[in-house]
Parts: structure tokens; sequence; C-alpha cells
């Protein structure tokens, strides 16, 4: 639209300053010249001359030069019919989503399965992700990187239907081991500060609180967001059954409400 139409680098047509100065240098000359003409020739007789004619023609390399000039400062000038928004300010914001993969997992006290459930809060976060850098590690009985840090929050939501506990080669719930994985990104990102967060049924032992602690004091805040019921659910072996204990009796797995909240005092999340 021709309201719409601008430069956005309007600073080139100062370089038009010389070439008017120029110009008009050249058209003094020449109205200086036929003014001493019309003095000593009748100007009915002048219009006939050749003089002016063979002037014109000399001016012609001039004109072009102008016009080629003229031409190219306008490019310069970057003229444009719509112009885009530029961000002027991004966020530091950096994020690491960690996800618990253990095999407890499975439980299906949240429908349809805890997994599933974690899944689709991870995808929430992602769609809610503006601004900032965002990263994805998962762990069981080791941790490791899906995603590194990354504006992209399309590829790593590609990548979720594939995260479930079967695809993990160690069995466990080594939080620990993950949060430190967590905080080894930011830090290869050279990111001081950073948040952690943490979306698990459970914890094994202390060491995931230390590593909490420690994290804390290096300036990345561990946030928890607990995935699972206090009620629980039987621990499915994944081929239709229970896992059993030395007893026979099927295996209960429960969120620890307050086990996750210790943890997420002990990150500052």
């Amino acid at each position: 639209m021709p309201e719409n139409f601008q430069f956005l680098q309007p600073q080139w047509f100062y370089l038009l300053l010389p070439l008017v100065a120029v110009l008009g240098l050249l058209m003094r000359q020449d109205h200086g010249a036929n003014d001493a003409w019309f003095k000593i020739i009748d100007k009915n007789l002048l219009t006939w001359l050749r003089v002016s004619k063979a002037g014109a023609r000399n001016r012609l390399p001039l004109w072009l030069l102008s016009a080629g000039w003229l031409i190219a400062v306008v490019a310069l000038a970057n003229p444009v019919w719509e112009k885009l928004p530029q961000p002027v300010f991004q966020t530091d914001q950096a994020r690491v989503i960690v996800l618990d993969l253990s095999r407890s997992m499975n439980s299906s006290d949240l429908k349809p399965s805890r997994i599933e459930r974690a899944r689709f809060k991870v995808s929430d976060i992602l769609k809610k992700q503006q601004e900032g850098v965002i990263g994805l590690v998962i762990f069981a009985g080791d941790a490791f990187v899906v995603s590194p840090l990354t504006r992209d929050t399309g590829t790593i939501s590609v990548m979720l239907p594939a995260l479930k506990p079967g695809i993990m080669p160690v069995q466990g719930s080594r939080a620990d081991l993950a949060l430190l994985k967590a905080a080894e990104l930011l830090r290869q990102a050279g990111r001081l500060r950073g948040e952690i967060l943490l979306l698990a049924d459970s914890y094994t032992d202390d060491r995931t609180l230390e590593a909490a602690k420690k994290l804390r004091k290096q300036g990345f805040i561990t946030s928890v967001l607990g995935i699972g019921t206090e009620q629980g659910a039987p621990l499915p072996t994944g081929q239709g059954g229970f896992f059993r204990d030395s007893d026979g009796d099927v295996i209960t797995t429960r969120l620890d409400k307050s086990a996750m909240q210790k943890l997420a005092n002990a990150g500052g999340g």
C-alpha cells in the first residue's frame, strides 16, 4: 500500500547534497554565459546559434551521471512497502527440563499414564516458551541430553512421543545425575544462571538433595513438578503384568509430596 512506502535508511539521501551543489554551480555558469551572449547578439538570432546545442550535448554525460547517482542513492536508502517489526530486546532466560523416564513412570494412577501426562505438560511448557532458550534432559539409572539449549521449541516437541521408559538403557531413578547434567548444559552455553525444572515421580536418595543445594549456590534454581498421586498404582512390567516383591506382593509406587517439596526447597525453586 502507498501509505506503507518508506525508506529504511534515509540517511543515504545526504549524498545528494554534493550532486545538487555541482548541478547548481553549472546552471549558474550557463546562465551567466547566456547573459553575455544576449548583450552582443539579438535574442531572436541567439536561438539559432549552434553554441547552446553543442553545450547541451556536452552536458549529456553529466546528466547521465546525475541520474545514475540519484538511482544509486535511492537504492542505498532501502525503499520498502512494508516495515517489519524488529525485536530490540530478547530475554536471556535459560531453562532445562529434566524428565523422569524410570519404569515407575508407566504407572497409571494418572490417566492414561504418568509418562503421558508428563509429556503433555512438557508440550504445554514448550508452547508457552516465548523468549529465552530451553533444553531437555532425560534420566532413569543415568542421565542423557535430548536437546541442548535452543530457541527452536518445535524440534523438542517433535521428539517427545519417542520418550518412553523403555528406551532407557539403565533403570533406576538417579535424579541427581540429571540435575548435574542440566547444569552442565547451562554452563556449556555460557550461562551463569538458569532454571532447572524436574518432572518426576520420585528420586533415589539424598544425593539428589545435595545436588540441588550445590547447584543453587552456583546460581541454578531447581523447581519440581511431581508426577503421580499419593494413592499410587501398581508398577507395570510392560508385558501386561506387575512387578512383585520377594513375598509375591504387587509393588505399588506412590508420589511422595513431602519429599518433592523438600527437594524444591533445597533447590530454591
